[in-house]
């Protein structure tokens, strides 16, 4: 589309619950380098939240069905202590390892604090970097977009926030 003389613009189409870190950031700088050449509209259909609201930012316009929505500009991670359950089924599983942090966060131990506060601190940066991606995207303060935390809005809401341009 971007080579093509022809095209004229581009709608993109999303409908997305949201997505992985990896990838995102780079995929919304290939938008941001076709929205340099050419118009290209987000059709949110009927919702784009987290990594896919990400690329939807990237658009050069984002629309919104009025029952639908955006948002949710965030970062998440997880981790499933399965050790009860182990122990309860009769196993007791023993790593063997070098390195004193290779085994940190592994489920099948309870988390430590202090891996868990590391854990917290490493979400900072691919956070920071959403916020600002955001507001630089949608010519917005990124002070507006951290106020959101990481909220979802409906259409009305997503318009009058300025996270779209139209309903």
């Amino acid at each position: 589309a971007k080579d093509d003389y022809e095209v004229k613009g581009v709608v993109l189409d999303f409908a997305t619950g949201g997505g992985e870190v990896d990838g995102a950031f780079e995929c919304a700088e290939h938008i941001r380098e076709l929205v340099a050449e050419k118009k290209v509209h987000g059709m949110v259909n009927s919702h784009a939240y987290s990594a896919g609201y990400l690329l939807a930012s990237a658009c050069s316009t984002i629309s919104v069905p009025p029952t639908g929505g955006v948002g949710s500009i965030g970062v998440v991670t997880g981790h499933m202590d399965v050790s009860e359950a182990m122990s309860e089924a009769g196993y007791k599983l023993t790593f063997i390892f070098k390195g004193k942090h290779k085994v940190d966060g592994n489920s099948y131990n309870p988390l430590p604090e202090g891996v868990r506060k590391r854990i917290d601190a490493r979400l900072d940066t691919p956070y920071n970097l959403f916020v600002d991606t955001v507001a630089k995207y949608r010519s917005m303060d990124s002070q507006a977009i951290r106020d959101t935390e990481a909220l979802t809005f409906t259409a009305e809401e997503a318009l009058n926030l300025g996270l779209v341009d139209s309903v």
